[in-house]
């Protein structure tokens, strides 16, 4: 998802803000007790194949 901003960054500035962005999520999506983390919307999981 980032990589494209990420490809037009040099390294340095590609760096910080990987890092910048995991805390941001560390911070909205915290670890439950149990180590998973659980994301606050539903998810639809489908599976297709050709008849």
């Amino acid at each position: 998802m980032l990589r494209p901003v990420l490809a037009l960054l040099e390294e340095d500035d590609a760096a910080e803000l990987t890092a910048e962005y995991a805390a941001a999520l560390r911070a909205a999506y915290p670890r439950r007790p149990d180590g998973t983390t659980l994301l606050p919307f539903r998810r639809v999981f489908a599976v297709g194949h050709a008849a």
